[in-house]
């Protein structure tokens, strides 16, 4: 590691308590009824908009008996629902429901209104900078998707 990256490391560690602190005093992530697994599933369900319960126990990193569970909770409190797929019935997808993608938007909006508030304190100059770094950023992290063969649909482009 050089030391550039660890300043880096050091800066990212402080800035993410920073912000995780900021939420937790805002009301959407406290009353949420989910475990920290079941918000991780659906997450990854919100941001994909459907996909294989393999696929999400692949990207969980959990097994196929484990990932059942965490949907059928997930299913019972109206956020995530079962679709067959129409040329496979073997298959089934995972969708987010209204409600599912509610929650999704709710936490997130606190996670950029955090961010906002931050991004408020900066004068043009400190705001330029953050703004350029984002954008060398997200442009690594979508030549990294490519490489790795999974073009990630982005937001706004």
């Amino acid at each position: 590691m050089t030391l550039s990256s660890q300043a880096f490391d050091q800066a990212w560690v402080v800035f993410s308590r920073l912000m995780r602190a900021g939420r937790l005093k805002q009301a959407a992530w406290i009353e949420m009824d989910l475990t920290m697994a079941q918000t991780k599933a659906l997450f990854v369900v919100c941001t994909v908009g459907m996909i294989h319960g393999r696929d999400l126990a692949q990207a969980l990193g959990i097994g196929q008996p484990a990932v059942s569970k965490l949907v059928d909770h997930l299913v019972e409190r109206g956020y995530v629902r079962r679709d067959e797929d129409t040329e496979d019935r073997r298959l089934i997808w995972l969708r987010p429901t209204d409600s599912g993608q509610a929650l999704y938007d709710r936490m997130t909006v606190t996670s950029r209104e955090a961010l906002r508030a931050i991004l408020d304190t900066l004068d043009e100059r400190e705001l330029a900078l953050v703004t350029e770094a984002l954008t060398i950023l997200a442009r690594a992290a979508e030549g990294l998707a490519k490489q790795r063969g999974s073009p990630e649909e982005v937001e706004g482009t």
